[in-house]
C-alpha cells in the first residue's frame, strides 16, 4: 500500500492524487489518526529557540507585521 500512495503522491501539490481529484491530510485528519489535539497548554521552548523565536518577533515589531506568539518563562 506505501508503494501505491507513493505512486500516487504529487510533489507540487503536496497531496495525493486520486479518480475523484486530489487528497490531503488535513489537520482535523492528523488530530484523529494520532489523538493529539492542537488547543491545551504549549509545549515548553529550549532556550536557543527562544532567544532565535524572540529576535525573529524583534525583527517583526521593528518592521510593523503583527505577531500572535507569546512565550512563557
Amino acid at each position: 500500500m506505501r508503494y501505491a500512495l507513493m505512486e500516487w503522491w504529487n510533489d507540487c501539490t503536496h497531496a495525493f492524487i486520486f479518480g475523484f481529484g486530489e487528497m490531503t491530510q488535513t489537520p482535523a485528519d492528523y488530530s484523529a489518526i494520532t489523538r493529539l489535539g492542537f488547543d491545551g497548554p504549549v509545549a515548553p521552548l529550549d532556550a536557543q529557540y527562544q532567544i532565535a523565536a524572540l529576535g525573529a518577533e524583534l525583527v517583526r515589531t521593528l518592521l510593523g507585521v503583527p505577531t500572535r506568539t507569546r512565550y512563557t518563562a
